[in-house]
């Protein structure tokens, strides 16, 4: 009984030695929580940033040149794989010299108004009613997005509805750059009588891309202009992206 009574008294002293070390080793952590949890979260937070800014810089796509279509089309997966795979087709130049090419595509829906009248009166429900395919605040935000985009300098080219072209063009100074100025020579069938765009139903890559021959008939590409106070490379790489448009034209 003796040896029962002392083997139990031992595992109560254990036990309670361990809950003094365990009672220890939180207060020990709620000191230190205490006094240092603005420098932790502070700095977790700046690790979290700089893992996410390293995985954005691993898997991002260097393009070698990008291209904007707006207009009143709409883009799944698949139509934009297929007219990434026509533009990377057309590219003969290493641009950024990484070894790769690549074209990266950039799109925004954008309607006039009698083109969204149209399209919303272009399908019925089971009732016969009409289905509302373009909602206008949409409409509105895309274009916004577009017009903010286009000023940024990282497209040059760009394939676009009438619609969308015109407030280019009209701006002042204009944002686009005269054919004349790429084509000295002779300039290409489907120029416009105004000299800033080419019919896009009239160029080598639309000859080439079944998914581009399904847009609008009204669509031109362009070539904006550089931007004031661009840096050498920019420079080096607004000519490339002209001798690459000069290859959509054809």
């Amino acid at each position: 009984m003796d040896n029962n009574k002392h083997v139990a008294e031992d595992k109560l002293d254990a036990a309670d030695v361990s809950l003094v070390n365990e009672s220890q080793a939180v207060k020990r952590f709620d000191n230190f929580w205490y006094h240092n949890k603005w420098t932790i979260i502070i700095v977790t937070f700046f690790i979290a940033i700089a893992i996410i800014v390293a995985v954005q810089l691993i898997t991002k796509v260097d393009y070698d040149a990008n291209v904007t279509i707006c207009g009143p089309d709409y883009f799944d997966n698949e139509r934009l794989q297929y007219v990434s795979y026509d533009l990377n087709n057309m590219l003969s130049l290493d641009i950024n010299g990484d070894g790769k090419k690549n074209v990266g595509l950039i799109n925004y829906s954008v309607f006039s108004e009698a083109e969204m009248n149209a399209a919303n009166k272009s399908q019925k429900d089971e009732n016969g009613n009409y289905v509302k395919i373009v909602e206008q605040s949409e409409n509105l935000s895309q274009y916004k997005q577009f017009v903010q985009y286009s000023g940024t300098g990282d497209s040059y080219i760009f394939i676009i509805s009438k619609y969308v072209y015109e407030p280019m063009k009209n701006a002042n100074p204009s944002r686009l750059l005269p054919i004349s100025e790429i084509f000295e020579r002779n300039l290409p069938d489907g120029t416009l009588d105004d000299g800033y765009g080419i019919k896009l139903s009239e160029t080598e890559i639309y000859k080439n891309s079944p998914t581009l021959q399904s847009f609008a008939e009204d669509y031109i590409i362009c070539f904006a202009k550089l931007p004031d106070m661009a840096n050498k490379k920019q420079t080096r790489i607004y000519k490339a992206n002209i001798e690459y448009f000069k290859d959509l034209i054809g």
